[in-house]
């Protein structure tokens, strides 16, 4: 019953982790996700698993800039934590964005680049709900060069759309896709 979202602060966005009084309650306590890195002024968050960890986005509102992060509590389902940034995928996609975690731990959602090119990525930690791991782009469909990660299952299988225009630039094209792991919550797989 625990949720996450975020509220417009008057010095920023703040993401927030509210805690029913027993579970699945209806009353409860909402407490501020603190812990994001020197020079990042917002939080959001965007999920949460079972453990009670927390995806979301820390940015700068002055600046082009933010990073997926992600925050793992004390002990399961606390109130206390702490938050490490994703960082972005390899080949200069610096900036990104979390947008679902996993009962493992995984976390997908997008990074983006300076020129509006957008890859969905799937970050597997080192150990299930850990907070080290590793991010891989997972491509995007053939003749179109933009992905969006936005959920993923228990097993690792993750869901999102590819978008981009035609060859003459005239007609968008959207499609939704789903990427299959090679093996339950890998890192490798296919991308239809």
């Amino acid at each position: 019953g625990q949720v996450t979202g975020y509220t417009d602060a008057t010095r920023g966005t703040q993401a927030f982790l509210w805690t029913p009084n027993s579970p699945h309650g209806a009353t409860g306590s909402m407490v501020a996700l603190d812990g994001a890195p020197s020079g990042f002024d917002y939080t959001a968050g965007t999920d949460i698993n079972s453990l009670g960890q927390v995806v979301g986005a820390v940015g700068n509102r002055f600046a082009a800039q933010g990073q997926a992060f992600l925050w793992t509590p004390s002990s399961p389902n606390g109130t206390t934590g702490s938050m490490i940034t994703l960082g972005g995928l390899p080949g200069g996609l610096e900036q990104s964005s979390a947008n679902a975690i996993n009962t493992h731990g995984q976390v997908v959602g997008v990074g983006v680049s300076d020129e509006f090119y957008d890859a969905a990525f799937l970050w597997t930690p080192t150990a299930p709900n850990g907070s080290t791991g590793s991010m891989v782009s997972l491509g995007s469909l053939p003749g179109i060069n933009n992905s969006r990660a936005e959920d993923i299952n228990s097993q690792g299988q993750v869901v999102g759309f590819s978008e981009g225009f035609n060859e003459d630039s005239t007609e968008e094209i959207v499609r939704a896709f789903v990427w299959t792991p090679l093996t339950p919550n890998g890192s490798a797989g296919g991308l239809v």
